[in-house]
């Protein structure tokens, strides 16, 4: 576990990085979210060697540990490109008391063209590029949503890794894009303003898994 403390007594967000990258690259990031406030943990994980279920039971230990560390202390994830989809895939199995939002960014909650067209060539040493296919029965397409949770969504009008249609989710409650690609997302301070604003927003909204909010969408410029 990556933890940044300081001064701040505000909510925690554990953040979880995509496929083929590291944990470094969220450093900008959660610094701009501890610079607002917010406390931050980091979920480094093989993400090319192993598939998601495989990936999700790892983040299931690590929410475990956290919130032994940290008990009754609510939290957000920040969940960038395939890290959103672990995040459903926990869910499927699991729902960890302390979860009060989860925010994903550009993740292929439809699947992804990309990964279905270098499937072929690169899925028998990088299985999550099978499991994240826009194909009718990829994994992606058969996992659970984030019902009861508060979620929002950020995609990327120009990302050409996940499309804006392939980032939906029938039960998110808000949907923003922005002229944004694919990796830009996590660099952005448009993007970091609204995860910012969504987890302030959030935070006073009690969840209620019986109710889903209308999702909000908007484009920035």
């Amino acid at each position: 576990m990556t933890t940044k403390r300081d001064n701040s007594s505000g909510p925690w967000v554990l953040l979880i990085h995509g496929l083929a990258a590291h944990r470094s690259i969220l450093w900008l990031l959660a610094w701009r979210l501890r610079r607002r406030g917010y406390r931050t943990a980091i979920f480094g994980y093989p993400s090319i060697w192993r598939g998601v279920k495989s990936h999700a039971a790892r983040l299931r230990r690590f929410i475990d540990r956290f919130e032994a560390e940290h008990p009754d202390e609510p939290y957000a994830i920040i969940g960038h490109s395939m890290g959103g989809i672990l995040v459903r895939a926990l869910l499927d199995e699991t729902r960890p008391p302390g979860l009060r939002q989860i925010i994903m960014l550009g993740s292929p909650n439809q699947g992804s063209h990309a990964a279905r067209r270098l499937a072929p060539f690169l899925g028998r040493i990088c299985p999550p590029l099978t499991e994240l296919a826009d194909t009718p029965y990829s994994l992606v397409r058969t996992l659970g949503d984030t019902r009861g949770i508060p979620t929002a969504i950020v995609a990327g009008s120009r990302d050409r890794v996940v499309t804006v249609d392939a980032t939906h989710l029938p039960t998110v409650t808000e949907h923003h894009v922005v002229r944004s690609g694919h990796g830009e997302l996590l660099f952005r301070q448009d993007v970091a303003e609204i995860v910012d604003q969504y987890l302030k927003d959030s935070l006073a909204r009690p969840t209620n898994p019986t109710v889903q909010n209308p999702p909000t969408s908007s484009v920035l410029v």
